[in-house]
């Protein structure tokens, strides 16, 4: 059985992936949510069994993605992956700024 065990928020996104199951195929899919540790697809068929290893590929500002995965969860159509690494760097680019990091931000830019 497989335990997840969420350690970071998820956050909404959209954008296309592809994910690679025992080598054979790279399927098509949408990523629906992020967090540091894993992301929600939503794969239009049948999805590999929880437990399966999976490498999920894609193309995100400027750089090419390779993210090996163990499947946490799955039914047709979606499933759920947990990153054999986190991804800080994925996860920092994808979520939303706070009220207060833009604003922060925007007045340093201001400053200098």
């Amino acid at each position: 059985m497989i335990v997840e065990r969420r350690y970071s928020k998820r956050h909404p996104v959209d954008f296309g992936v592809k994910f690679r199951y025992r080598d054979i195929c790279s399927c098509a899919s949408q990523a629906l949510d992020l967090s540091l540790q894993g992301m929600k697809l939503a794969t239009g068929f049948a999805s590999p069994p929880a437990g399966g290893f999976v490498e999920i590929l894609f193309s995100l500002g400027g750089r090419t993605w390779t993210i090996p995965a163990v499947v946490t969860h799955s039914t047709p159509g979606r499933m759920g992956v947990m990153f054999r690494e986190a991804q800080p760097g994925l996860y920092q680019a994808m979520r939303p700024r706070s009220e207060a990091e833009y604003f922060s931000t925007t007045a340093a830019r201001a400053t200098h």
